[in-house]
């Protein structure tokens, strides 16, 4: 997770008594303490955690579509090497795909 997207909420004059974040799966307020600030956004750590995975979510399937996007238009060009590498930095990027989106399901259980 990026140092600079969530940071603990140091300034007790800004601090807020709840989590902003709009509203749980249930579809009530969170309750929690906002202790983290995130995107400017004061939340608690659980929904810090879960925004963070959902954009660590987001991030590798770009990546994985736009591996796939230069395997489907190889380039004349390039090297014999090339594609073989390619493959399997897809493979490595779905790997790290599936294990953050079990990540975001438990974090998504727990708040």
């Amino acid at each position: 997770m990026p140092q600079e997207a969530y940071n603990y909420d140091t300034d007790q004059q800004n601090q807020r008594t709840h989590c902003e974040f709009s509203t749980t799966l249930m579809g009530t307020a969170c309750e929690g303490p906002g202790e983290v600030r995130y995107a400017g956004v004061c939340v608690c750590v659980n929904h810090a955690l879960l925004l963070a995975l959902e954009e660590r979510t987001n991030t590798l399937m770009s990546v994985v579509l736009s591996l796939d996007r230069l395997v489907e238009a190889p380039d004349p060009r390039a090297d014999d090497l090339r594609l073989p590498r390619l493959k399997h930095q897809i493979r490595e990027a779905e790997y790290q795909l599936r294990f953050s989106r079990l990540e975001l399901d438990l974090a998504r259980m727990q708040t």
